[in-house]
């Protein structure tokens, strides 16, 4: 070997070493998989999307109903009821689960809710119907019914008696 050709014979050796090395081409099967996850991501997202945000809205809705001042009302009016004390115990507590309709214009409206409710000997369910006029909530209905269903309880009653209620078939 001459000195030119090993010169020659270095410096492509070199330059093989130093350069770098490009990477295979892509080839069809890889790119379609890449493609492919990444509409499966995308997919995954909307997916998730789609179930998700139902989940939160409902739960704020419960959120929102909880917080109103009509249930406010009705919860207030059950806890300074003798009766439901009697039966339930006290402390009594509302529950947050509140569910129902409510539709308020200004200073009227209506309303008509479900409130869980429990206290130390035992639960149920407040059921009332509410009209507001005049900025002024007033009940057509609160009642409460025990967690069985068997017992109902008319809050708006003076002598608020336990009533037993005939079993649905």
């Amino acid at each position: 070997m001459t000195q030119e050709n090993d010169d020659s014979y270095s410096s492509l050796l070199r330059r093989q070493i130093e350069a770098p090395a490009e990477p295979p081409a892509e080839t069809p099967v890889e790119a379609f998989a890449r493609k492919r996850r990444r509409v499966l991501w995308i997919a995954g997202v909307v997916v998730a999307a789609i179930f998700i945000l139902p989940i939160f809205g409902v739960l704020g809705g419960f959120f929102w109903f909880s917080r109103s001042e009509a249930a406010k009302v009705a919860i207030a009016a059950a806890k300074s009821s003798p009766a439901l004390a009697e039966r339930l115990g006290k402390p009594v507590e509302a529950g947050w689960l509140v569910s129902g309709s409510i539709g308020i214009d200004k200073d009227s409206g209506h309303a008509e809710l479900t409130i869980p409710i429990s206290g130390p000997k035992g639960s149920g369910t407040i059921y009332t119907e509410q009209t507001k006029q005049a900025g002024v909530w007033h009940f057509k209905v609160l009642q409460f019914r025990d967690a069985g269903g068997s017992h109902k309880l008319d809050l708006l009653a003076a002598d608020s008696k336990p009533q037993q209620v005939a079993p649905t078939p």
